[in-house]
């Protein structure tokens, strides 16, 4: 789930979106502490870059953390990585940053779009839908129990707002037909990844009307 929306943060910068902007959006729209690039900051970007390096995977010319991570910045540990951290903690933006995305979009031809026609509301569904649909896979899977665990681990190990109950409350509050008819729309546009496919699940609740997880 949370390899989703990272993933759908990281395509946003590539296509444009300023990663203050996405980040701003998780904040004070879906309520998160941070957003996923300030997270990936303080959990460090070389983590994954080595074991991607271990594996011969890394790629600094078509994945933006590889980049950010053969230049040196890992993050809060080096006091830049997205962000630069002047103070060591508080996230401030770097202007060498959008150019290093910028390049790294260039290698994967992302025709980028201006800032303004990346909407706070396209960043919201593009954050939520693809986590809250692996969420619903998860339940079609039996890999948890009931909707209620999965808001659980959110709430109380990802940091999701718990005014919102967690990602599958939220869900239930969006409307189990406005995330299908999401999914759909995103997939008409050209966005092919699996996580765009809709859960059997989903499509089972919308077509019974089901507006509730609680008795699943």
């Amino acid at each position: 789930m949370l390899a989703n929306y990272t993933l759908e943060a990281d395509k946003l910068a590539l296509e444009g979106a300023p990663i203050e902007k996405v980040d701003a959006v998780a904040r004070n729209v879906v309520g998160m502490n941070q957003g996923p690039f300030a997270m990936n900051d303080l959990v460090g970007l070389d983590v994954f870059w080595r074991k991607r390096k271990a594996e011969g995977k890394a790629d600094p010319k078509r994945n933006t953390a590889d980049a950010l991570c053969e230049v040196g910045r890992f993050g809060q540990k080096t006091a830049k990585g997205f962000y630069q951290y002047k103070d060591g903690r508080t996230p401030e933006s770097d202007p060498e940053v959008p150019a290093i995305i910028a390049r790294v979009a260039e290698n994967l031809n992302i025709s980028r779009r201006t800032p303004d026609k990346i909407t706070d509301q396209e960043i919201f569904e593009r954050l939520m839908y693809p986590l809250i649909n692996e969420g619903f896979k998860c339940l079609e899977e039996k890999m948890a129990y009931k909707a209620s665990d999965i808001d659980c681990a959110y709430v109380f190990g990802y940091g999701f707002p718990r005014w919102r109950g967690g990602p599958m409350k939220l869900a239930e509050e969006i409307g189990f037909d406005t995330v299908l008819a999401g999914l759909n729309k995103y997939r008409r546009w050209g966005h092919k990844e699996a996580h765009w496919v809709p859960s059997k699940l989903l499509e089972k609740l919308v077509a019974e009307k089901k507006s509730s997880l609680a008795k699943l």
